[in-house]
């Protein structure tokens, strides 16, 4: 395991109440066994009102059929794995995958994607259920939106939304699909809008409401909740297919105006399939992406003093061979730890860390796993709890499984 010269300060900026001895107190990132079999990818990891990491992942349950599962990280390691839901209709795909949230309380929600029984590849919806026992039983699902269009609606992010379950998605309503010569493949024409709603915590589906009427057809979202309210962060289209930053804050029930959060301006014609990542605490707000822009493979970070309503200049937190796949959490003196994926040589890659201190200086990185280029690999996640840094990703070996680690804060 690679240990960098910078490491030890890296620890000691996380470790809250000091580090003496740097070399006695340096924590390494700790395999935890992990409760997923074989053939598991598309890990989610959440953290409950409790403090506990929640992992959640999909692996087969025979005759074509899916599961999702999750688990909870107690001090002797993951509990028994619980099911959520199994199907046969599900859309599996490496970048858009399923969550099991904590919502509040003992207030649970679950989400997955449902092929539609009539339409193409790309047609899709979310289905969404509930748990009023933290996750010991759980509803049938509901499906959030009212459009039933022969297209995809994915990329969720569910999130706390005054006593009710927030629901955001990309939203193909808008868009028209015209058939290629080549099976499987089609033309898309129109624009993905970003859409949100909420679900009470009997089930029922609340009005719709816009965020955004244009947005990337196929980047990750992500919502944190800071003073004013929750936060949404993505990847925006604008006029010139420029696939920029946005964020938008959930207050009185309306999202304000999105602004952007960098100002790449960066020029790609397709979607880079490299959503943002968002953490929260009161009026700090810190987001992290991934940008090509100007041909310059860049990890960015930018922080909100005031709750996400304006942003500062972005910093670059890593560069040149970065891959992306974000994540982002932020610790109570306001440093953020940016996870990301970097390319090594051919297809091999690693994911890495990085401290950005209060005062934007950028460490050096640390190195949480060996891991691939490839789709297989998926997108690593990564939670803070009082206690550790957790970590999920996907093993890309033949079969896949579900790996998780943690390093210690004190």
């Amino acid at each position: 395991m690679h240990r960098d010269p910078y490491f030890a300060a890296l620890i000691c900026a996380i470790i809250l109440t000091g580090c003496a001895d740097q070399q006695e107190s340096a924590k390494l990132p700790q395999p935890i066994e992990s409760p997923s079999a074989l053939h598991s990818s598309e890990p989610h990891l959440a953290v409950s009102p409790q403090g506990d990491a929640v992992l959640s992942w999909i692996e087969p349950a025979g005759d074509d059929a899916q599961t999702l599962q999750f688990s909870v990280l107690r001090p002797d390691g993951w509990s028994a794995p619980q099911t959520v839901a199994t199907g046969s209709d599900w859309f599996l795909n490496w970048a858009d995958f399923p969550s099991v949230e904590p919502i509040r309380g003992d207030l649970w929600a679950a989400h997955w994607l449902v092929r539609q029984a009539e339409g193409g590849h790309l047609a899709y919806d979310v289905a969404l259920s509930w748990s009023h026992d933290g996750g010991t039983t759980w509803s049938a699902p509901v499906t959030p939106h009212t459009d039933r269009s022969p297209i995809d609606h994915g990329f969720v992010s569910l999130f706390p939304w005054g006593d009710d379950i927030g629901a955001i998605w990309l939203d193909g309503r808008n868009v028209s699909l015209e058939e290629t010569d080549e099976p499987g493949h089609a033309t898309a024409h129109g624009d993905m809008m970003l859409q949100s709603t909420t679900v009470a915590a009997n089930g029922t589906p609340g009005a719709e409401i816009p965020v955004d009427d244009t947005a990337c057809d196929c980047c990750q979202t992500d919502v944190a909740v800071g003073a004013h309210g929750p936060i949404v962060a993505y990847r925006d289209r604008a006029p010139g297919e420029i696939r920029d930053i946005y964020a938008s804050v959930l207050e009185n029930n309306r999202w304000s105006a999105p602004i952007p959060v960098g100002g790449d301006g960066w020029h790609i014609p397709g979607c880079p399939v490299n959503g943002p990542a968002i953490a929260a605490q009161g009026n700090d707000v810190v987001v992290a992406w991934f940008t090509a822009a100007n041909d310059s493979r860049q990890i960015r970070l930018a922080r909100s003093r005031n709750g996400g309503q304006s942003f500062e200049a972005p910093i670059v937190v890593a560069a040149d061979n970065v891959i992306g796949r974000v994540d982002v959490v932020l610790l109570p003196d306001q440093t953020a730890i940016v996870s990301y994926i970097a390319a090594t040589r051919d297809k091999d890659a690693q994911i890495r860390i990085r401290q950005v201190r209060p005062d934007d200086q950028v460490m050096d990185y640390q190195l949480v796993a060996e891991t691939s280029s490839a789709r297989l690999s998926g997108f690593p996640q990564m939670v803070l709890t009082a206690e550790a840094l957790i970590f999920a990703w996907t093993e890309p070996s033949e079969p896949t499984r579900v790996r998780t680690a943690k390093m210690a804060l004190n």
